[in-house]
């Protein structure tokens, strides 16, 4: 069972299946130089791990409720108010992941069309 409004579709299985994806990454508008891989993206959502991350920007993350995101998609890139949703930390590895879920909460209607265009290609690589 799921609470999501909308299916979302799995990155990190077509890396390497369809070179005109691109990289799919996030920056976070409060960190210069901290990215996290998109694991899952929808219409209304954005799952991410950041890999290596220090337990002081694990815990400033974690505790921010709304703040942008710039996600990166190949060549394009766009801008969205995201609402944090749900994070945990794996310590499981020999560093820190940081693994998250944010709600997309706030995106121009140029970048809607621009996600829209990214699902439907996920879409068509994922069959």
């Amino acid at each position: 069972m799921t609470s999501r409004e909308a299916e979302r579709f799995e990155y990190s299985g077509l890396i390497g299946s369809d070179p005109a994806l691109g990289d799919l990454h996030v920056e976070f508008e409060f960190f210069d130089n901290l990215k996290g891989t998109v694991v899952d993206i929808s219409l209304k959502g954005v799952g991410f791990e950041v890999s290596g991350i220090s337990d002081e920007n694990a815990e400033i993350l974690g505790k921010k409720k709304d703040y942008f995101i710039k996600i990166h998609a190949g060549e394009e890139f766009f801008l969205a108010g995201v609402q944090n949703r749900w994070y945990v930390l794996d310590r499981s590895q020999n560093s820190l992941v940081y693994k998250g879920g944010v709600e997309l909460k706030i995106l121009s209607p140029e970048d809607s069309m621009k996600l829209n265009g990214l699902i439907s290609a996920l879409r068509s690589s994922s069959r």
